[in-house]
């Protein structure tokens, strides 16, 4: 996949470990890695891209992505039946909606194992233009369990286990068999709305864990609750996604709880903002404009999401609205603290569920994360390093280094004095290759 060499010349740096822009630098580009970064090249034969006032920052990531739902709120996306009802052109113009918005990387946290690694494959064979793709493959569950969709748990998305040799047998064959990137655990019963589901047993969660660490690979689990959260991390889980809910009256105490456990064991909290945004305002044109959908977002995706009275845009219940809001406000009010304690973060969005969009959605979150607090700089840090960091690619991807793979955003202002100027696309380049931002929009 990898370009011509190509020379950045005279371009402020912002290199993804959190420190400030640097000077205008020249940085050389061959074979698809950044081979020097210097105040001044001498090369022959390359191609040159004006860097001069720009800003370079590494390529973006999102850390929870459902690549097989389109974000247009229909609850025939949700209920298709994969692999042998899927909608694979769909999956992949998804693929393609983040690098339009500059997402690089994208991490899907559950889906068919087949179907994904199937086009990571065609990916890096070089015959799929989108995000680089990792994938955890079916999420593991109890029988029964969450995610509970119209009435059931979609087989062709989850893992459904209640035995911890099976548990073995099958995520060892995910990773040996499909190398998978990772593995996920829907570690919850279900809250508010969502009614309530078997929960997996101790005894699994135990081995996910074990095979997990056996093979170095990073575990995901999804939680809703602190509770959860807590035995989650003290069973050697690394990386917990969401705000759970909040309890009157108990809502610091929890955190104070799972926080400090982050912090004792080096595991990330992401907390979905944009997720719970969307179910929050849906209906409100505003949102939209909010997000910043035009040219990042497919356009039959939007007529399907406000122009389909199926739609969840048209049909969300009160009450699951106010659920989200209330989880909204939650992290809101604790994300800086949280971020200041030390607790690594990146971002993810659930992207996928409705009104959470591929692309769009993860720099919606940069804004959210930086208007609750979080200073622009650590926001970078969470789009880019933290984010490989947590996938177990920091060696290869997340900051601006001679060696590293060239997945980089040439920006037109400084988003270190504003996250959502990461919008401000000159250039998305992907293994060295570059892309106009024109070429990508949808």
């Amino acid at each position: 996949m990898s370009g011509e060499a190509l020379l950045i010349r005279a371009v402020t740096v912002v290199d993804g470990t959190g420190a400030g822009p640097s000077a205008p630098r020249d940085v050389l580009i061959e074979d698809g890695r950044i081979a020097a970064i210097d105040d001044r090249t001498a090369v022959e034969n390359v191609a040159i891209l004006d860097g001069a006032g720009r800003y370079l920052v590494p390529g973006l990531w999102e850390t929870e992505a459902h690549l097989t739902r389109s974000a247009n709120g229909l609850p025939a996306d949700l209920l298709r039946k994969w692999p042998e009802d899927g909608d694979v052109p769909r999956l992949r113009a998804n693929l393609r909606a983040y690098l339009a918005s500059g997402v690089t990387s994208v991490v899907d946290l559950g889906g068919p194992t087949e179907v994904l690694t199937a086009l990571r494959e065609e990916q890096r064979r070089g015959d799929l233009l989108g995000a680089r793709l990792f994938v955890l493959g079916r999420q593991f569950t109890a029988k029964g369990g969450q995610p509970v969709i119209g009435g059931s748990t979609l087989a062709g998305v989850t893992t459904q286990v209640d035995d911890a040799e099976e548990v073995r047998r099958i995520a060892t064959a995910m990773i040996e068999r499909d190398r998978v990137d990772g593995l996920k655990v829907n570690y919850t019963t279900g809250g508010g709305p969502f009614g309530r589901a078997p929960i997996i047993s101790p005894e699994c969660l135990a081995a996910l864990v074990e095979v997990a660490r056996a093979h170095d690979l990073p575990l995901f689990a999804h939680i809703d609750d602190a509770d959860r959260a807590a035995v989650a991390l003290e069973a050697g889980v690394g990386n917990i996604q969401h705000m759970f809910d909040p309890r009157p009256g108990r809502f610091e105490a929890d955190v104070e709880r799972v926080g400090a456990l982050c912090v004792e064991r080096g595991a990330f909290w992401s907390m979905t903002l944009s997720w719970f945004e969307s179910y929050a305002r849906a209906g409100d044109p505003s949102l939209l404009d909010d997000i910043g959908v035009e040219g990042r977002v497919e356009p039959a995706v939007l007529k399907e999401l406000t122009e389909d009275p199926r739609s969840m845009w048209r049909t969300m219940p009160g009450e699951m609205r106010a659920y989200f809001k209330a989880r909204l406000e939650a992290a809101d009010s604790v994300l800086a603290a949280v971020n200041r304690r030390g607790v690594p973060t990146s971002v993810a969005t659930d992207a996928g569920n409705p009104m959470v969009f591929h692309g769009a959605g993860a720099l919606r979150e940069m804004v959210l994360m930086q208007a609750a607090g979080v200073p622009p700089l650590e926001v970078l840090c969470a789009a880019t390093s933290r984010a490989a960091e947590k996938v177990g690619r920091l060696d290869q991807l997340g900051t601006v280094a001679v060696g590293k793979v060239a997945d980089l955003l040439l920006l037109d202002a400084d988003p270190t004095a504003d996250v959502a100027n990461v919008r401000r696309l000159a250039a998305v380049i992907q293994e060295g290759v570059v892309h106009a931002p024109a070429d990508l929009r949808l």
